[in-house]
């Protein structure tokens, strides 16, 4: 028979090996519950880790790019590092962004934190976005560090992730919390009507999306809310509009309403 429950492993006691800097491993005995058998598990006692999702005015992404002693190659990442002894997430964040880029921002959303390795890590990453970020001076590196900045739009980024240049895993959970959602406005929904086209040209910037958009709308016939939409969020606009990407057959409608931050998508289904 499957179960449906777990329970927690009672840990009996723990050994702690020398601190390696990066971690620090500790040796549990524990009880599985299932069994009742004694067996050790490694944890890796971790510093807390943070990173920065930071947009410029014009909505350009700042990236950054660095040699990575685990995977032997420079790799394209957002800001990002450990959390100092008494800083907090937010406090970190800010000073990451600035030594690693020279960018400062004044608006900044918490985004919530993700565990990088359950299985045998205890830290989490802590994900931070902001907007508006501008040069403040330059960079002030440690003496182990060695970053490039580059700043990118967002499909340059998404591409990125889809064709691998971007694999830290940790980045690419950072940047799903902005780019792959769009986001709850305060107040009813308003339809676009005749205002689609100007509508979808302030958000996106770029004539092309605006004329294939509006071709979608008008194929089906629906009437759009406002949406926070970028080019990226191509995929939730088409469902929205009742059909799959590339025209397959019709999903669901939802609703997604929008404002000029960032936050957690709602549908009504």
């Amino acid at each position: 028979m499957t179960r449906t429950n777990v329970d927690p492993w009672p840990k009996l006691d723990s050994r702690h090996g020398r601190d390696l800097h990066l971690f620090r491993p500790r040796w549990d005995r524990v009880r599985n519950p299932r069994t009742s058998e004694e067996m050790e598990r490694l944890v890796c006692e971790t510093p807390e880790w943070v990173n920065v999702v930071a947009f410029t005015p014009d909505r350009q992404l700042i990236m950054i790019r660095q040699w990575r002693f685990g995977t032997e190659r420079v790799e394209l990442e957002i800001p990002g590092g450990l959390i100092d002894p008494g800083e907090t997430p937010a406090s970190s964040a800010v000073r990451e962004l600035q030594e690693e880029t020279g960018f400062t921002s004044t608006r900044w959303t918490e985004l919530g934190s993700v565990a990088p390795n359950p299985a045998f890590q205890t830290n989490r990453c802590w994900h931070f976005l902001a907007e508006d970020a501008t040069p403040s001076g330059g960079q002030d590196l440690d003496p182990g560090e060695d970053i490039a900045v580059e700043l990118m739009s967002v499909d340059r980024v998404l591409d990125a992730v889809r064709s691998g240049e971007i694999s830290h895993a940790l980045c690419i959970t950072a940047l799903a919390h902005v780019l792959a959602q769009p986001v709850e406005r305060r107040g009813p929904p308003e339809t676009l009507g005749g205002k689609l086209e100007d509508y979808l040209d302030q958000r996106l910037g770029r004539t092309s999306d605006v004329d294939r958009l509006a071709a979608v709308a008008g194929d089906t016939g629906r009437k759009l809310n406002v949406y926070d939409v970028d080019a990226e969020l191509e995929a939730s606009l088409a469902g929205v509009l009742g059909r799959k990407p590339g025209g397959a057959d019709p999903i669901p409608p939802f609703e997604v309403v929008a404002e000029g931050g960032f936050g957690p998508a709602r549908s009504n289904r």
